[in-house]
């Protein structure tokens, strides 16, 4: 069965060859689509560099950046209120299980820094920014977000899905483009390691 399925594999390719559809090449990435909340023109054309921005929550969409979080929202989100849009709209988010990166207004970035705490209040925003985090959200900067390119956990999308990227996924999702060729050995082994194919907007 094992080589029947390698074998298809191999037939797949030669198919593809034959259409002259270019296959991606190693190291070659295809940029994830990234729902943005908050961003100005400027850091939106930065973004653009390693993602398709979506400034439209479509439910397919598996990440999610919040710009500009302000202390309302940090709260707001933590106690599970949803008494505004962007409150309502980060609640949402959560509860459909998206990857949300949160970056803080200036004046908040102090949370990054725990250990310069002086006040009582101090410590209960950065309880709430805890409380988020416990819920899948990541903090970070902006530059850090952008330098860091892509996140580890976000895999380069391939127009043809063998059984050897499905191996070298990390994460236990697999997104990939609606025009991606999935070969039957590479469903095989999505089932038998425990991933699941996920096909992006």
């Amino acid at each position: 069965m094992v080589n029947d399925s390698k074998l298809i594999e191999k037939i797949v390719r030669n198919v593809i060859m034959q259409l002259d559809i270019k296959p991606q090449m190693p190291g070659e990435v295809s940029k994830p689509s990234l729902f943005v909340h908050n961003a100005d023109e400027r850091t939106i054309s930065r973004l653009e560099e390693n993602w398709k921005v979506i400034c439209e929550p479509i439910t397919e969409i598996p990440n999610v950046i919040f710009l500009e979080v302000s202390q309302n929202i940090l709260a707001k989100g933590a106690l599970g209120l949803t008494d505004d849009p962007d409150s309502q709209l980060l609640s949402e988010l959560l509860l459909q299980g998206k990857q949300i990166t949160m970056i803080p207004v200036l004046t908040l970035e102090w949370v990054f820094s725990p250990e310069r705490l002086r006040t009582k209040y101090h410590d209960q925003l950065v309880t709430y920014k805890k409380k988020l985090e416990s819920f899948g959200v990541t903090f970070t900067t902006l530059e850090m977000f952008i330098s860091s390119g892509l996140e580890k956990n976000q895999q380069s999308f391939c127009e043809l899905l063998t059984d050897q990227e499905v191996r070298k996924y990390t994460d236990e999702t697999i997104w990939i483009e609606k025009s991606t060729i999935v070969t039957p050995l590479a469903r095989d082994t999505a089932r038998e390691l425990g991933k699941t194919i996920k096909w992006n907007e």
